[in-house]
């Protein structure tokens, strides 16, 4: 069940994470707000929109990839330990990122 769940909002999370690193590059490309409580321009701008100059979209998005690959069917059947160990590894790493940067957000996109 999780992983037909994370099949089916995997195209979501790509679309976004592509977006955001397009908004990242090209400012006028924002959809939403730049001012209010709701400030996208503000996030997307901000210091801690990269982590070692590297957009936190663009590491957002080889994130939701390798999730994908990792988590198909077929690799869930593998007895491969070390790939059981990479989706442990994976998770972790994706829920440290949220740990570590929902405190420094001082305004919200979404």
């Amino acid at each position: 069940m999780a992983t037909t769940c994370h099949r089916r909002h995997l195209p979501c999370r790509v679309a976004i994470s592509i977006y955001l690193l397009i908004v990242h590059y090209e400012h006028g490309a924002l959809v939403c707000g730049d001012t209010g409580v709701v400030n996208c321009s503000k996030v997307l701008t901000s210091p801690q929109s990269t982590i070692f100059r590297i957009p936190v979209s663009a590491l957002g998005l080889a994130y939701f990839i390798a999730m994908a690959v990792i988590c198909i069917p077929g690799a869930w059947c593998s007895a491969a330990a070390w790939l059981a160990w990479g989706r442990i590894a994976a998770a972790i790493v994706g829920i440290a990122m949220v740990i570590y940067r929902s405190p420094r957000r001082r305004s919200s996109c979404m």
